[in-house]
């Protein structure tokens, strides 16, 4: 890419595989908010006689987490669209579900984020009165075939 350019919140897309792992079909997440994603290695204390009185850390094992606002929009018909209902599905089946947070869309050259399958966690639908309808959810790595990853669309695919 020329130049340099600021990523906006926006920009940044949540994304849930409907294809397998290994010839994943991407879907946008249209109806998400806010989103953050942790990356949260945790210390290891490697500490020795020899470290003239520092304590020494190494990292360790890494917690990551997706957190997310889903606003609940329904068609014309009124029925939710079908990211939506992929993800509270999910969260209530307590069923896995593959889920890519990416600063761009994950085709999109040189686009980064979190992929992982994941379970949801601490559904929480909020009903305030000046504010659309939504739920927060967290999305955490569970055990599954593929480890989680942090995913780089390499420059020129």
């Amino acid at each position: 890419m020329a130049g340099e350019y600021v990523l906006m919140g926006f920009d940044g897309v949540l994304q849930r595989n409907t294809g397998t792992y290994g010839s994943p079909t991407w879907s946008a997440c249209t109806n998400i908010r806010n989103l953050s994603v942790k990356y949260e290695p945790t210390e290891v204390d490697v500490t020795r006689r020899g470290s003239g009185g520092y304590v020494e850390t190494e990292t360790g094992l890494v917690a990551t987490s997706i957190e997310f606002d889903l606003m609940l929009i329904k068609d014309e018909n009124g029925a939710f669209p079908a990211d939506i209902n992929a993800l509270v599905d999910a969260a209530i089946g307590q069923t896995s579900i593959e889920l890519a947070a990416t600063d761009l869309p994950i085709a999109s050259e040189g686009a980064e984020g979190l992929r992982a399958t994941c379970k949801l966690f601490g559904l929480t639908r909020a009903e305030q009165l000046t504010d659309g309808m939504s739920v927060t959810l967290t999305a955490k790595p569970t055990y599954a075939a593929n480890p989680p990853t942090w995913h780089k669309t390499a420059e020129g695919s």
